[in-house]
């Protein structure tokens, strides 16, 4: 039965935290020992972050208690992939909102924990439901569940013990080697919650809805590197979600046409229109324009696509702003460009708010309105009164930019594609508040966007040469050993290592951390000591990791870190038959 405790008079579903919500009481059923408990729910709205719904649960009868947390916004426009460093025992109080559709990866230790449940804790709290999820059946594991229920001298309910197991089965018979596998992951989890060994995190969401606080809030925070990316239709399937075809963009047959396709809202996913213009900036270049407009909601939002060719240097504009007439200025931001203010501590880095095409009041206007809505952890029960502080301050002199008050003000736009541009109200002449500085990108700036791999001189002769090159590569070989003994030789090119090369002919070799010598799921076995020999001796990195590896031998190498040559034509390497990878539904 479910009772409603109402705390207050009016009809609104969702309210901020203050105590003076609805809560409403389910008897459930507790999987813990089988009798009735309570389940308390809690429809909310935590400030800064979205609207969710808390269940906690408790059994008077066993004392168990569980707690979860689930979204109830729609998804966010993009997934999120975000990766800490832990290095000090105080970052595993940093808070976690993980929802349901969120899995957590410990990269040195090659465990992951599945999407399951939305929970609200700590990465500590992560670490110990971890260590609570393996420890179960651990005792079945090591003597065997039949030995287990004869131990306990016939009292331990044999309706718990068989409620555990998939086939009902009492005869279960002893797991030793899982049961030792399992023992040294939870060891190694219990050194991490300990604090005395640096570890990395990453928290995947194809929701968009999971978050690391940031005690540093409105700063950037060191230690999370934070992504987002588009959703595959693999994933909004396992979310539930049906995706949506995407269709080709057209292409524009004239300038001067507006082109439109139909598409869904971002903000309430009714049916709208998005426009789609080429247009010539004077003075600038050529670029795409794309609005969208909902007759449903009102939500409005534009993006600036470069239309032209890649500039061969970066562009740096620093606009000196000295009167309230210079936040009209046009300007367009493309999706590569970086934004600073060094007067309020402001810095946007590329690909922040994306491509937009607006004036300097607007895109500050966004900012700000960014900053309020979607800064976690800063005016909940977690923040404290300094981290509270040091955010409305900051949040203050971003109005007093948009007011004048500080005067003046720089604003620095850096581009390394060179597509974004501010208007000159003294065009053609020079603005005398505005430098344009040309820059050489970095090696590192060039190989983000991809511009080391694109070759423009003598292409064509190495498209002739490839043939001869081809036929040269070929005569590699290289003979995986499967687990089942089986030996397949396959054919290499120089330079391929031989993690890739299992993949291209579908050889089972796992690589679960696609070559970044973060596991040792890619473990082989070299069988001839002499061609073991020939190979460059392994870094400290694939020694590390190497270590973590089950079977190792004297001719132990990482696929990943084995690269093809001449003198390594012929080799034959085996894969073993067990891999450390507890991620997978069994061990291999």
């Amino acid at each position: 039965m479910a009772s409603e405790t109402p705390l207050t008079d009016d009809n609104v579903l969702f309210k901020n935290i203050d105590g003076e919500q609805k809560i409403t009481e389910i008897e459930s059923y507790c999987m813990n020992c089988g009798d009735n408990g309570t389940t308390r729910m809690l429809l909310t709205v935590i400030p800064h972050f979205r609207e969710v719904v808390v269940m906690a649960f408790d059994c008077p009868h066993c004392g168990f208690r569980n707690n979860e947390v689930q979204p109830a916004a729609a998804l966010a426009e993009l997934g999120v992939h975000q990766t800490i460093r832990v290095d000090a025992k105080e970052e595993l109080s940093r808070q976690v909102v993980k929802s349901e559709s969120a899995s957590v990866r410990f990269e040195e230790l090659d465990f992951e924990i599945p999407a399951q449940k939305g929970v609200l804790t700590t990465i500590e709290g992560l670490l110990q439901s971890a260590i609570e999820g393996l420890s179960q059946n651990q005792d079945e594991r090591k003597v065997g569940r039949a030995r287990l229920f004869a131990l306990h001298g016939g009292h331990l309910s044999c309706s718990i013990l068989l409620r555990t197991d998939p086939s009902n089965s009492i005869d279960q018979e002893a797991q030793p080697e899982v049961y030792a596998k399992i023992q040294e992951i939870i060891g190694e989890l219990q050194v991490y919650v300990d604090g005395t060994r640096p570890f990395t995190m990453v928290l995947d969401d194809p929701a968009g809805n999971s978050y690391i606080e940031n005690p540093r809030a409105p700063l950037d925070d060191p230690k999370v590197r934070r992504t987002t990316y588009k959703r595959t239709a693999e994933q909004m399937i396992a979310m539930g979600f049906t995706p949506e075809d995407e269709e080709p963009a057209e292409e524009l047959p004239f300038h001067e046409q507006i082109h439109s396709f139909p598409g869904n809202c971002s903000n309430c996913h009714a049916p709208c229109e998005t426009k789609m213009h080429m247009l010539d900036i004077p003075h600038f270049k050529e670029v795409i324009i794309m609005a969208i407009s909902c007759d449903a909601c009102g939500y409005k939002s534009n993006e600036v696509k470069a239309g032209g060719a890649i500039s061969a240097k970066g562009k740096r504009i620093t606009l000196k702003m000295t009167d309230i007439e210079d936040l009209s200025r046009d300007i367009l931001k493309s999706e590569t460009c970086g934004l600073k203010i060094p007067e309020v501590d402001l810095e946007l880095t590329s690909g922040t708010l994306g491509g937009r095409f607006t004036t300097i009041e607007g895109l500050l206007t966004q900012v700000l309105e960014e900053l309020q809505q979607r800064s976690e952890f800063i005016s909940g029960d977690s923040a404290t009164d300094e981290s509270k502080s040091r955010f409305e301050a900051f949040l203050g002199k971003l109005r007093k930019v948009l007011a004048m008050e500080i005067n003046p003000v720089t604003l620095i736009l850096d581009d390394p594609l060179a597509n974004s541009h501010l208007q000159n109200p003294y065009a053609p002449d020079d603005d005398p508040n505005m430098t344009i500085e040309e820059y050489e990108r970095s090696w590192e700036q060039n190989e983000v966007y991809g511009l080391n791999d694109i070759k423009i001189d003598g292409y064509q002769s190495d498209a002739a040469d490839k043939p001869e090159a081809d036929a040269a590569a070929s005569e590699l070989r290289v003979t995986y050993i499967t687990p089942q003994n089986e030996a397949v030789t396959v054919e290499a090119r120089e330079g391929t290592n031989l993690l890739d090369l299992a993949h291209m002919h579908q050889i089972d070799l796992e690589g679960a951390c696609e070559g970044s010598l973060a596991c040792s799921t890619c473990h082989l076995i070299v069988q001839d000591p002499a061609m073991y020999d020939k190979l460059e001796e392994p870094s400290d990195e694939e020694n590390d990791m190497l270590d973590l590896a089950f079977g190792l031998t004297e001719t132990s190498r990482l696929g990943c870190q084995i690269v093809m040559t001449k003198d390594l034509d012929g080799i034959v390497v085996r894969i073993p038959s067990a891999t450390r990878n507890v991620q997978q539904a069994k061990l291999k």
